[in-house]
């Protein structure tokens, strides 16, 4: 058998640390670096779902705020709307208004309280009809108003009447002069809750 030279010797051991090598890289570091990669896409993955879920929490909490500002807001206009229609408390706040605006009140005309709706089409329960209505349901009672004075009063009138505690809707207004004044029909649709009198007597 020959013996290898030194320079064989030499190229049979590098032959060998790169077979070597070789194989570590093929059989364990690829693997291990294969499973590293999947383990950052992993984590990459988890990360940005907690950042998701992070920016939903912050969303959560300032809509949770908005919430309770509205719920506040509608608590507080609940409050401002009257049990039962009160009529004659109606005329009451009128005329002072009136009173306070310089103007004469020439006439209030009321209509049949009704079920308040959205929907133009539906057609209204009258508050005549108990039977159909439960009790905390919003009705409406229309009213014509008639005031008479300077037609600068009408207009202060009418923004008292939008501002006032009890809550009205202002559905039309005609003005027309006569006799060196201006007379003033406001059609008004006022908000109450319904409540049955006779029920809450014998409660």
């Amino acid at each position: 058998m020959t013996e290898l030279s030194k320079r064989d010797k030499i190229l049979l051991g590098i032959l060998i640390v790169l077979a070597i090598g070789f194989l570590y890289y093929k059989f364990l570091l690829t693997p291990s670096l294969n499973e590293l990669s999947i383990a950052q896409t992993q984590l990459s993955g988890n990360q940005s779902r907690v950042n998701l879920i992070q920016s939903k929490e912050v969303m959560n909490v300032g809509l949770k705020k908005q919430l309770e500002s509205l719920s506040n807001k509608n608590a507080e206009a609940t409050k401002e709307i009257t049990v039962n229609m009160k009529d004659a408390d109606i005329v009451t706040n009128l005329s002072n208004l009136c009173v306070k605006d310089s103007l004469k009140l020439s006439s209030v005309t009321f209509g049949q309280g009704t079920k308040y709706s959205n929907n133009a089409t539906t057609n209204s329960v009258q508050a005549s009809n108990n039977s159909n209505i439960k009790d905390d349901t919003l009705m409406t009672l229309n009213a014509n108003i008639e005031v008479e004075g300077d037609k600068n009063n009408i207009i202060a009138f009418i923004k008292d009447l939008e501002q006032g505690k009890r809550i009205a809707k202002i559905k039309n207004i005609s003005i027309n002069s006569s006799n060196n004044a201006f007379i003033a029909t406001i059609n008004t649709d006022f908000y109450y809750f319904y409540v049955n009198e006779t029920t809450s007597i014998s409660n």
